[in-house]
């Protein structure tokens, strides 16, 4: 154990030296610890990005990599721990998730203050939009990105003209142009709203379509992210499962069934995950 350690350890070397994991830490982290020494056996390495543990009275964050030691005939005989406090890091990231996180719940608010048939569309499309991200195997940034995406991916719609968002019936042609231009609106509010995930560009692909039928820029099917394909298929969902001025709403089964007809529009693979979803929750609109 090195003097760094040790201080951390509010010890000596010397006094460490020869005590067991359980000696030193919780049980739960000595356990962590024993797997990772038996990982890194196994396979030659092991490492945890995060590991919080109770170092002399004070929690602290820890990246961990263990690797094996060889003898001089090379069989293992132990194995090395190299231990960095990233602490303060994740401090930092806490932080700045706290405050993209109240930035998020601000904008959304306002979302729905434009709109009546708004209300609670941004937020059940956030966690529709994330739980399918997991369900797709995205990455922990994509899921976020998905989850901000879909709660902020209505805001361009405060600069909609009110009679046209609010319209009883049916939009004519300029009104959908007019309708349309909320992704533009969208993009220039979020301009210089730092999330360090690419939140922009997920909304900015919400509402194309795979055969290049969808807007602002007429995407086809590769060009479109994984996480564009997730928001489009949330928000055609979550859309058609409420009332609006000119329908009522439909059951989610049958929102469902109009997606599967069109595959040349919506990702197959999204729209069955969205499926399975919807049948562990008894075909209810997944509030």
């Amino acid at each position: 154990v090195n003097p760094a350690m040790a201080d951390a350890m509010g010890s000596t070397p010397d006094a460490i030296l020869g005590r067991t994991d359980r000696e030193l830490f919780a049980a739960e982290t000595a356990e962590l610890l024993r797997r990772l020494d038996a990982d890194a056996v196994s396979v030659g390495c092991a490492a945890r990005d995060e590991v919080e543990v109770l170092l002399h009275r004070r929690r602290r964050h820890l990246a961990i990599v263990v690797v094996p030691l060889a003898g001089a005939d090379g069989e293992v005989v132990g194995t090395v721990l190299v231990a960095r406090d990233v602490t303060d890091a994740v401090a930092r990231r806490r932080e700045r998730e706290r405050l993209v996180e109240q930035t998020t719940s601000a904008l959304a608010r306002t979302i729905e203050l434009a709109d009546p048939y708004l209300l609670g569309h941004s937020r059940r499309m956030a966690r529709l939009a994330g739980d399918l991200a997991r369900l797709a195997g995205l990455s922990d940034a994509e899921a976020e990105t998905a989850r901000i995406a879909a709660a902020l991916s209505q805001i361009g719609k405060v600069f909609v003209p009110r009679e046209i968002l609010t319209k009883p019936g049916r939009h004519d042609e300029a009104e959908r142009a007019a309708m349309r231009r909320h992704v533009d609106h969208a993009l220039a509010i979020l301009r210089d709203v730092d999330f360090d995930l690419p939140v922009a560009d997920a909304i900015a692909q919400m509402h194309e379509r795979l055969d290049g039928t969808g807007y602002p820029a007429g995407l086809h099917d590769g060009q479109i992210s994984a996480v564009g394909r997730i928001l489009a298929v949330a928000d055609v969902f979550c859309a058609r499962t409420r009332p609006r001025g000119y329908r009522e709403a439909v059951p989610a089964a049958e929102a469902i069934g109009r997606m599967r007809e069109h595959p040349e529009r919506y990702d197959t693979a999204v729209v069955e995950m969205l499926a399975s979803l919807a049948e562990v929750q008894g075909l209810v609109d997944l509030d």
